[in-house]
Formats: C-alpha cells, sequence, structure tokens
C-alpha cells in the first residue's frame, strides 16, 4: 500500500504534505487465478488515536495475479481527507477481515504484516501567497484578474505539495519596456527585474510570491523567466499554456532547475529524457499518470511532477519563511537601488528616492552597495547578495533594495556604487548630475514647453517627458500610497493609472526629483 498526493513510488518514498487530500492505494495479490472479490478494511489513525474505519469493497471481480499500478481499479482505493493528512497519520490496512476466503496462508493479509499501523511521514509547510501582477507592455497588459487568477494557479498547487495556494491582483504595472519579440530575452528578464523592483518597494512579506503575466504577439518564444530560487517570476498569460508555465517559473522560485526534456538539464535529474519515472495520481481527474509523461520543470508536453522534483520542492518548502528575511516593517524613507549583474559586470539601475518599507540586509553577501559623498567619504554600505535567473538567463542574477535614506544623507549623497566583492574592480556606479538638472529646471517657465520635466495626463493614464540630460529614468506613483505603477525608460511613454492620482519621480541615477501632473 501507499499514499499519493501527485506521485510515489513503490517505496513510499515521496513525501506527504499536511493540509491536503490523498489516495490510499492498497495492492492485493493471488497466487492463482481466482473469482474472488474480498474487501479491505482500513484503519487511519491520527497517533494512537482511531480517526475512522473504512470498508473498501473489491474493484474488479477478481483478484489481479500481478499488480497494476498504471490501472487504478486495480487497486483498493480509499480518499482521505486534508484533515487526516496530518503529522502523526497512521494506517492499517487488512484484506478480507471477516475470514470470507478460504486461503492455504492468512498471514499476508495485513498491511503491515505485524499488524501495527504503519506511520506515514508528512511534512507541514507554510501557506504559498502568490500576488499577481498585470503588467503592460506598450499596448498590451496582460490578462490576469480576480476572476481568473485560479486558472494560474491551480496546476501549480497539484503538482507541487503545497496544501493551499492564496493569490490576489496588485494594481497593474506598466514596464519600462515597450516591445517584446518571440527571442528578446533580454527584454524578458529586465521587466522580471522590474517585478523585482516592485516587491522591494511594496515591502511584500517573504512568504509572498510576485507574479507578473504579460501578453504578447506571438505563439512560440520566450514565455516566462524567473530566480531559481526566489520569488518573482513572470509569464505569458495564453489560456492553454499559462498555467503549466506558471508552474515552471514557480519550480524555479522554489529552487528547481530543469529537467533534460527538450532543454538541457540539471546533472542529478535521475530519469532519462526528463520523464517523471514514477507513477502519478492527479486528484481533479483521479486518474493514473503514467511513468512517461514528463516534468513540469522541462520543455515538453505530457507534464506532470517526478518523486524527485516532487521531495525537492516539499523540503525547499518546509524552510521556505524560516530561510527567508522578514520584511523590513513599516513604510519609512528610503532608497531604492537596483540592477544586475551579468556573468559577473555589474550594471546599475537609477535610483528612486521612495516611500517603502526598508529590505532586511542579507546575513553575507557577494556584493557591497556604497554610498558617497562628492569627496569619496562613505555615507553608508550594505550587503547584496544578487538573485540567480534561470530559463535560458543563467550567468545573470539581480538585486532591488530600499535603503534608509535622511534628508541630510540625501543632501550630501553624490555617487551610488555597487562592487562584487571577490573582485572589487567588479563594479558599477551612478553619479548625481543635479547642478545641471537644477539650472535647467530654474531656466524653464512651467507651461512654455520648455520644461526639462513634465508629466501629461492622457485618457489611459499619464504621458512622461524630460529633455535629453535632464533624466536617466522616471517612476510613476500612486501619490497617496506610494505604490508604484510603472518605469519610464525613454520619455514620452505613457503609464497606466486607472483614474488614480499620481506623481512622477525622476532620476538622474542618483537623486530624485518629484512632479505631480497638472
Amino acid at each position: 500500500a501507499y499514499v499519493v498526493q501527485a506521485v510515489q513510488t513503490a517505496e513510499r518514498s515521496a513525501g506527504l504534505v499536511a493540509g491536503r487530500a490523498a489516495l490510499l492505494r492498497v495492492f492485493v495479490t493471488s497466487a492463482l487465478a481466482n473469482s474472488a472479490t474480498p474487501p479491505v478494511r482500513v484503519s487511519v489513525y491520527n497517533g494512537a488515536t482511531l480517526v475512522r474505519t473504512a470498508t473498501v469493497t473489491a474493484p474488479e471481480g477478481s483478484v489481479r495475479t500481478a499488480i497494476a499500478p498504471e490501472v487504478l481499479t486495480s487497486t483498493w482505493n480509499l480518499s482521505l481527507t486534508a484533515g487526516e493528512v496530518v503529522a502523526g497519520l497512521r494506517i492499517l490496512a487488512e484484506l478480507d477481515p471477516a475470514n470470507t476466503l478460504a486461503e492455504a496462508d492468512r498471514s499476508d493479509n495485513s498491511w503491515p504484516a505485524s499488524g501495527t499501523p504503519h506511520s506515514v511521514t508528512v511534512t507541514t509547510v507554510p501557506a504559498c501567497t502568490v500576488r499577481c501582477i498585470p503588467v503592460t507592455v506598450g499596448s498590451n497588459t496582460g490578462n490576469i484578474t480576480a476572476g481568473n487568477a485560479a486558472a494560474f494557479t491551480d496546476l501549480a498547487q497539484r503538482l507541487f505539495p503545497m496544501p493551499t495556494v492564496s493569490s490576489s491582483i496588485r494594481a497593474p504595472f506598466t514596464s519600462g519596456v515597450t516591445t517584446l519579440e518571440a527571442d528578446s530575452l533580454g527584454k524578458w528578464t529586465t521587466i522580471l527585474s522590474e517585478v523585482q523592483a516592485l516587491r522591494a518597494t511594496d515591502g511584500a512579506a517573504a512568504s509572498t510570491y510576485y507574479y507578473g503575466v504579460l501578453k504578447v504577439t506571438y505563439t512560440s518564444g520566450y514565455a516566462g523567466v524567473a530566480y531559481t530560487p526566489g520569488r518573482t517570476g513572470i509569464g505569458w498569460d495564453y489560456a492553454g499554456s499559462a498555467p503549466s508555465v506558471a508552474a515552471h517559473e514557480w519550480g524555479h522560485n522554489f529552487g528547481r532547475f530543469h529537467a533534460p526534456c527538450d532543454v538541457d538539464g540539471e546533472g542529478g535529474y535521475p530519469y532519462a529524457g526528463g520523464v517523471i519515472g514514477q507513477y502519478g495520481w492527479n486528484p481533479l481527474t483521479n486518474a493514473v499518470v503514467l511513468p512517461t509523461a514528463t516534468d513540469i520543470m522541462g520543455y515538453c508536453s505530457n507534464q506532470w511532477v517526478s518523486d524527485y522534483t516532487w521531495n525537492a520542492v516539499l523540503t525547499q518548502r518546509a524552510n521556505a519563511n524560516s530561510s527567508a528575511p522578514a520584511r523590513g516593517g513599516e513604510p519609512t524613507d528610503g532608497l531604492l537601488v537596483w540592477g544586475r549583474v551579468s556573468h559577473g559586470e555589474v550594471v546599475l539601475e537609477p535610483a528612486f528616492r521612495v516611500r517603502a518599507p526598508l529590505t532586511p540586509q542579507p546575513a553575507a553577501g557577494t556584493h557591497r552597495l556604497e554610498l558617497l559623498a562628492a569627496d569619496g567619504a562613505s555615507l553608508g554600505t550594505y550587503r547584496i547578495r544578487p538573485t540567480a535567473m534561470a530559463d535560458g538567463a543563467e550567468g545573470e542574477q539581480h538585486f532591488a533594495m530600499v535603503v534608509p535614506v535622511t534628508p541630510a544623507l540625501e543632501q550630501g549623497l553624490a555617487t551610488i556604487r555597487v562592487r562584487d566583492v571577490r573582485a572589487p574592480l567588479r563594479a558599477a556606479s551612478r553619479t548625481t548630475s543635479r547642478t545641471t538638472t537644477r539650472t535647467a529646471a530654474a531656466a524653464a517657465a512651467p507651461g512654455t514647453g520648455a520644461e526639462p520635466l513634465s508629466a501629461e495626463p492622457t485618457a489611459r493614464g499619464v504621458r512622461v517627458r524630460w529633455q535629453t540630460g535632464a533624466a536617466a529614468m522616471a517612476m510613476v506613483r500612486d501619490a497617496a500610497s506610494g505604490e508604484v505603477l510603472g518605469f519610464v525608460r525613454n520619455p514620452g511613454q505613457t503609464v497606466g493609472t486607472g483614474g488614480r492620482r499620481v506623481e512622477v519621480v525622476y532620476s538622474d541615477g542618483v537623486r530624485s526629483t518629484t512632479r505631480r501632473p497638472q
């Protein structure tokens, strides 16, 4: 006998997650051809306490002479409720408990043979919370709403050891990327970096995963990217494949690399061709999944989950919250510093003044953020541990953090530098151009069309402009809550506001200037 939630081995080595329904399969065989239809009595315990006893009738007109795991109706099956699958679960199965069959040997009619209930290992994992973001790229916005969010999460919940997945929809976000092509990996990773910056400025709880949903104009090409491990991913919204893309990207967030099916896989994957290698069970259809199905972490079709991936995710999920730093408390004055490390080279995005919870520092970092005065004096240092990419972007890492800032620090801040502590010459910096920006701003009269920085309301939102050299990038945020609604990388881009009152924050790379649309 074994208990299965998504996949199981004959040795019962795939763990179970607490609070999720499961299926008990009892395998019965006979040494001879027969027409016997014996029942099986199952006793379910929580520790020493008997929870219930159930009698399972014979599923077929005879007892098979060999097991047939591929046939669900060849086994005596009992559904276990989510409330029964808890730490302390014990099971005893007894064949023909009323002794109605004439048998030469009844000593093997109990499982376990000793008659002592079998202890089933059940692991408790924290709740999985997903924050979904409709992402606008150009004129296209990803189709994710409260009404269809379950379509994105249900498959992942079946494939991974999670009792439940709760989802919410964030305000739409406009990316600074304005077009996407089938082979535009760099644009996908840029958007992922922006969504990670949203997570930092929102001050998301350690247990919350951010997932951006995009609409694309092609049907074959890049469909999603994510961090491995991490708390952020993005994927397209095509109804047929969006659920499997989302599950694949969350698999990366859970620390899994690729299964070797139509993609280079990790060396430790145990089954050739990226198949799942064991029998699975789909609780939605109550059907057996054959070992020839392929793992969700590969690129092939007919996907399910292997015991290898399931167990690895179970371990990760059990320790998910203890391994992640807690959020930084209530919103405060901060500086968003973000960027990427591409094959060792640091790229620093323009920093923005924000009102957001501070980002906890990692215990150890591979990079260091340095805030410097004009004379090179240190105004503050912070540890950075960038998050690694997957899905073809291996070798690239991203970081986003909110650090504290005071008026005095901002007044004296001249340079932001991020350097690799292992190779100090690998560094990137941005220096303020505040003198030039302030002079140009002072010289222009509002309403003359010569303003270096301008924000014009439109029917859809706000169009953001600046003169060459007046800004490096802009951020649009809710004027009341501070929630970031979009990044602008090129003057003239429109950010959707949903009718909210907004303010536009222009960055010269280091310092920020705020304007409100007239």
